[in-house]
This record gives C-alpha cells, structure tokens and sequence, in this order.
C-alpha cells in the first residue's frame, strides 16, 4: 500500500514566480514550512501556473507553465521526497495547447 495515501499536497507560485510545496500528512500534521521545488528541481525561470498530479508508488508530479510558454514536468518521490530535475521544456507542449485549471 502507498505509504503515502491520504496525504494533502499543496504546492503554490510564491511572488517572483518561484514554486513552493508542502503536505499534511493523513494523521494531520503540517510540514514545518513550505518547500522550495525549484532549489531542489531546477530553476525554470518563474512560474506563470502549476498544478499537481497524483502517481501511483509514492510520488507525485508537478507540472507547470513557466513564464516564458514552456511546459516544465518534475516528480517528488516519497517517502524521502527528493524531487527528479524538471524536463525542460516538455515536447510538443507550450501556452499554445496547455491549459491548467479552470478558465
């Protein structure tokens, strides 16, 4: 079973478009402060959206728009939570046909 089912992943664009995460865990608790994605990932130049994807295993992948139309993917694996370097960009996607949450 995934050790890691039920947790609460919550990851936001931070003032100057750096990408932040953090989690509550199933039992209820917080990390202690929201996570820098990209000091861990790679830098893409600032966010312009991000949104999360659930993966089976542990994980999790992240992917965004970065402020300049490409389309960036990135995976957290759990339960140590280091995080893959982001693809940069991913192929054949940008602002053009890639559109993130409701609009």
């Amino acid at each position: 079973m995934d050790a890691n089912r039920g947790d609460l992943h919550v990851v936001a664009i931070q003032e100057g478009g750096n990408i932040l995460h953090t989690l509550q865990t199933r039992a209820g608790s917080w990390e202690a402060r929201m996570n820098n994605v990209e000091a861990q990932a790679g830098n893409i130049g600032g966010a312009y959206d991000v949104a999360v994807c659930w993966a089976p295993y542990d994980g999790m992948s992240v992917v965004c728009l970065s402020s300049s139309g490409e389309v960036n993917a990135t995976y957290c694996h759990g339960p140590d939570g280091h995080w893959d370097p982001f693809s940069t960009p991913v192929p054949g996607w940008n602002f053009d046909n890639v559109a993130i949450g409701p609009e």
